[in-house]
This record gives C-alpha cells, sequence and structure tokens, in this order.
C-alpha cells in the first residue's frame, strides 16, 4: 500500500522525483529537468541535464518520423521503447531525443499523432 502511494506521489502529483536512482524533491529530478528541456525543445542527456552526449546528429521531426517507419518496416515485429534509441543510434547513425521534439519521455514522443500513421504504443 505504502509503495502504491509512493508511486502515485512520483507520476501524478510529481512530488518526489528522481536523481541518479535516489529519490529526491521533484524541483532536483530527472523528470523535471527533462520537462524543462523539452519545454524548451532542447536535448538532455540521459541525467536529465542539458548537453550534447554524441557527435551523432539530432533527428528532426521528418528525419525521426522516416527513420521509425524504415526501423519497423525491417523489423516487422513489435520493438520494445528500450531498444529505440540505441537503434537509432546503430542503425541509421541519428540520434533521437525526445525533449528536443517537445516531449519528456519517449513514450510520450511516439504517441504523438504525427507518428500515428507509423506506429502505435502499448505499455503493458
Amino acid at each position: 500500500e505504502v509503495c502504491k502511494i509512493v508511486q502515485l506521489a512520483i507520476s501524478k502529483r510529481q512530488i518526489p522525483g528522481y536523481l541518479d536512482g535516489a529519490m529526491v524533491p521533484y524541483s532536483l529530478s530527472t523528470s523535471m529537468a527533462k520537462r524543462e528541456c523539452a519545454e524548451r525543445m532542447l536535448t538532455c542527456t540521459g541525467s536529465g541535464t542539458l548537453g550534447a552526449g554524441s557527435d551523432l546528429p539530432i533527428a528532426d521531426w521528418d528525419t525521426a518520423l522516416e527513420v521509425m517507419r524504415k526501423l519497423l518496416m525491417e523489423k516487422q515485429t513489435p520493438v520494445p521503447l528500450s531498444n529505440i534509441k540505441r537503434l537509432f543510434r546503430n542503425k541509421f547513425n541519428t540520434r533521437l531525443s525526445e525533449t528536443a521534439l517537445g516531449h519528456s519521455k519517449i513514450s510520450g514522443l511516439l504517441s504523438d499523432s504525427r507518428f500515428g500513421g507509423i506506429c502505435e504504443v502499448r505499455l503493458d
């Protein structure tokens, strides 16, 4: 019961958050940093700090849609969300940054209506 309350506080109320695996006030969390990057359409590193993180080009909307279409046609099976960014980097030499495209989570990016005809996000 306590775990459920804590999870709701994190996911719905944005009271606590996480930073480097530790629970912290939301204002110091990775989620807050990613939300701010997304609002400004900037890239964030894995820890939620502003930064480039790679020499690979960052996908704009047209590139992201084209690469996702190619990726799914090639795979022809469901692709776990956790693999999407790696596949963009390794197969297409492109970085997919959800925050640069205005979303704080990869699931939110791929649920965007622009991806509607290309993919569907199922959170199991």
